[in-house]
């Protein structure tokens, strides 16, 4: 048996276990689905265990597990029973698991226009999207950082319109002292290599809508009635097979004891590191205001081009070089730029009619967008971060804004 030499690293990564706290907790949870050789999702106890301590969590009535956030999102708008062809606004900068399960579903991508800070939704702008035909607004919490849920509720209230939490990259965000997730009927979660919480791959789905507990199980289950698998069963919807392993199941029951721990250390760092960088003009670090709390799925820094032209691009540079920013493709390029779009239809926001066709990334109606792309520096954050890491993050960014 032969192991991996890790790479060294310049501050803990998420993408291998220098940024991850894997322990005995895990090892044992593990090796006692292995003794059983019950791996199936409904044939051990893992996968139930996990989703009545999520769901516990949050004070939600029922947590479903499944194989990832992009499953989730898709259970979420079938079991919503959205119109065929009806409007769901949301980002064009998040992943592309948090779009593609609406024109998966036969529905119609809507993108509003974001905040130049935060990259979350622009409330103004979603309320500008909406049209007669819109049913539903994805909501993606970005790098942790609660969207103004208030006045995203409000205006779903008023125009009658579901509500989806991405929350992929938000675990234990608060907004107005109260939980993200419990804002909308589902709230879709991940557990994928990067996440606060990970066992590889794989979602969960706190269910705030009871009613929606049965069509959800169904879903990820082959569409088999009642979700439950039997010798009778029928399968009255065209489901897939999105079910949690009991492995992974495993794994995240041993993660989610540490989360709290895990989330503590994660804003401590961050706050430490803003503390650092506060004396910087020009520089805008992350912040939770009264109410808040960000939970730091990356530590994102906002770099103002008029006051320091050509930093932002130099410090990218120097932290790739070190491998410590993260470039997601969509924080350089918008969703609706991708070729998905030339085959299923999609609306910007200002647009009066969903069309076919890629759109262009400097499309009229998406300043705050632009200005986000423009702006934005996004490091690996994690709980195994400490403080002579956020030393080494500070100096390198003071040495670089002093360097012009």
């Amino acid at each position: 048996m032969t192991t991996e030499t890790l790479p060294e690293r310049w501050i803990p990564c998420e993408e291998d276990a220098s940024g991850h706290s894997f322990g005995p907790e895990e090892l044992a949870a593990v090796t006692e689905v292995l003794g059983t050789g019950r791996l199936l999702s409904d044939s051990g106890g893992f996968v139930g265990r996990l989703e009545t301590a999520f769901a516990a969590r949050y004070g939600a009535p029922a947590a479903v597990a499944c194989s990832s956030a992009t499953s989730a999102i898709h259970a979420a708008l079938v079991a919503l029973g959205l119109g065929r062809g009806a409007e769901v606004i949301t980002t064009p900068l998040s992943d592309i698991g948090g779009v593609a399960p609406i024109a998966a579903a036969g529905l119609v991508p809507v993108f509003a226009d974001v905040d130049p800070i935060t990259g979350n939704l622009d409330p103004d702008s979603v309320e500008a999207a909406v049209s007669a035909r819109t049913e539903a607004i994805v909501v993606t919490h970005l790098v942790g950082k609660p969207c103004d849920m208030t006045r995203i509720a409000a205006l779903a209230q008023r125009h009658g319109l579901a509500i989806i939490e991405d929350c992929a990259q938000a675990y234990d965000a608060r907004h107005a002292d109260v939980p993200v997730g419990t804002f909308g009927a589902v709230a879709c979660y991940s557990t994928q290599q990067t996440k606060h919480i990970s066992a590889g791959e794989g979602g969960l789905m706190l269910v705030n809508d009871p009613s929606l507990t049965v069509p959800l199980r169904s879903w990820i289950n082959k569409g088999v009635e009642g979700g439950v698998r039997s010798r009778t069963e029928d399968h009255p919807i065209a489901g897939v097979n999105a079910r949690m392993t009991e492995l992974q199941a495993a794994v995240l029951c041993a993660q989610l004891e540490k989360l709290t721990g895990f989330v503590a250390t994660r804003v401590a760092r961050a706050q430490e590191l803003s503390d650092a960088l506060a004396d910087l003009p020009g520089i805008t670090c992350p912040s939770s205001g009264p109410g808040e709390l960000q939970t730091y799925w990356k530590y994102l820094l906002s770099v103002d081009p008029e006051a320091l032209p050509g930093v932002r691009d130099r410090l990218d540079a120097e932290l790739d070089a070190r491998h410590a920013v993260v470039q997601p493709c969509y924080l350089h390029l918008p969703l609706f730029t991708k070729s998905l779009f030339d085959r299923h239809p999609t609306r910007l926001v200002g647009e009066p009619e969903a069309a076919t066709g890629r759109r262009d990334a400097k499309a009229d109606a998406f300043d705050g967008m632009r200005e986000f792309i423009d702006r934005a520096v996004v490091l690996w954050w994690n709980e195994r971060i400490t403080g002579e890491d956020v030393a080494r993050i500070s100096d390198l960014v003071h040495t670089v804004v002093a360097a012009g």
